[in-house]
């Protein structure tokens, strides 16, 4: 289930979210929110020289795409710069990624909230941001606090996993698979006495929130 959701988001992100341009002139601002760069690696294989960078922001406060921008711009243009007297060395290939938090990075689903990408024979990098959406109250089943709700997204999320494992365990159709996953949805729902309408809610305010997923 993980993956079928990663295919749509992904999908989505792009879709959405693509903003092809050029590269800015401007320097890089001196100032940029906090940051923790928890993977770096440049990789050559072949002609291509790869840097690779996950960075995770910090602080209570929500990166504006600007910031963002802003920092996944300077990366990029740093990584040139410091390999500006060794052109053989200087990637050529880029995959930054920016995520709220390491449970997003750690998660696997792509939750990223900004990435640059360049391949080696592009003359520009894309820049793709994603941020969570505000999400009107009465969108939200607000008789639950939000620890609970998200409690209940992550039985939701593993229920479906072990529905999935369960099937290709014992080899069963996917017929099987969907009444599997309609009984741990009900148990769910009797448990925690909601809703199937509360748990769409739910489920909708953690995609539009960019909760990490389990």
């Amino acid at each position: 289930m993980k993956n079928i959701i990663l295919c749509l988001l992904f999908s989505l992100f792009l879709f959405s979210c693509k903003n092809k341009e050029e590269q800015s002139d401007k320097k890089p601002i001196e100032t940029y929110i906090p940051y923790e760069i928890i993977n770096s690696d440049i990789t050559e294989y072949g002609n291509k020289i790869r840097y690779k960078l996950d960075l995770v922001v910090l602080g209570d406060e929500q990166a504006s795409e600007e910031e963002l921008r802003h920092l996944l711009y300077f990366f990029y243009n740093s990584s040139i710069e410091n390999n500006s007297d060794n052109p053989a060395k200087t990637p050529n290939v880029f995959d930054i990624k920016i995520y709220e938090s390491k449970e997003h990075l750690q998660s696997g689903m792509a939750q990223w909230i900004g990435w640059l990408s360049k391949a080696k024979n592009d003359t520009s990098p894309d820049i793709y941001i994603h941020l969570p959406k505000i999400v009107a109250e009465q969108n939200i089943v607000t008789r639950l606090e939000e620890s609970q709700r998200k409690t209940i997204w992550y039985e939701l999320i593993n229920s479906q996993d072990k529905a999935i494992e369960e099937t290709e365990k014992k080899n069963l159709s996917l017929d099987a698979e969907k009444r599997l996953m309609k009984q741990y949805r009900e148990k769910l729902i009797n448990r925690y006495k909601i809703t199937e309408e509360e748990l769409s809610k739910i489920s909708t305010e953690a995609a539009d929130k960019n909760w990490p997923f389990p």
